[in-house]
């Protein structure tokens, strides 16, 4: 539950949130804890709109629900992965952050476009607040980037790649097995 408030509170205020998230969190424990439980309410969220939208067949929910599912998880771990690479070549000399500093950052941003596609999923209409809190992540992410030493002119190619990523990743994951059903 504190993990998720954690969520909450970097939606709120996320500079500070940061310093305490990098501080006291282990990517381990937030992937078991947070990240993948909340895959599961995602995906799960998608059964709902059998309840407002009877025009729904049910092996279509199914199938939106798992694609749902996978394309956060794959995309958590590929995200991962190519930040790994990106960050450090965008860091202060002498300067690195740990590969779990770094899942973490992407488990928490991630987390927040999760909450937000959760609540699309319970209204029966999409609301375009709603897609537009979405690009909020440009800020929450842009107040992650003094925990991680960049380099002064290599802050807004970390905001640009990050955010970038996070945002797209599923999106591309979800539309390229959208195109064998």
């Amino acid at each position: 539950m504190k993990r998720l408030i954690n969520v909450f509170k970097l939606i709120v205020y996320p500079g500070s949130t940061w310093i305490s998230i990098f501080q006291t969190s282990s990517h381990q424990m937030l992937e078991r804890a947070l990240f993948y439980p909340m895959i599961a309410i995602y995906a799960v969220s998608f059964f709902l709109r059998l309840v407002y939208d009877p025009t729904l067949d049910f092996s279509e929910v199914l199938t939106d629900a798992i694609i749902g599912f996978v394309a956060y998880f794959i995309g958590y771990l590929i995200v991962a992965q190519i930040l790994n690479i990106v960050i450090p070549k965008l860091q202060e000399a002498g300067k690195s952050s740990s590969e779990g500093k770094i899942r973490t950052f992407v488990i928490y941003s991630m987390s927040i476009l999760l909450m937000i596609d959760i609540l699309q999923n319970l209204l029966p209409s999409n609301l375009i607040l709603l897609t537009i809190l979405q690009f909020y992540l440009v800020y929450v992410i842009d107040k992650a980037k003094a925990q991680f030493h960049l380099n002064e002119d290599k802050t807004l190619v970390f905001l640009v790649v990050s955010f970038g990523l996070i945002f797209i990743v599923p999106i591309l994951i979800r539309n390229f097995f959208d195109m064998f059903l």
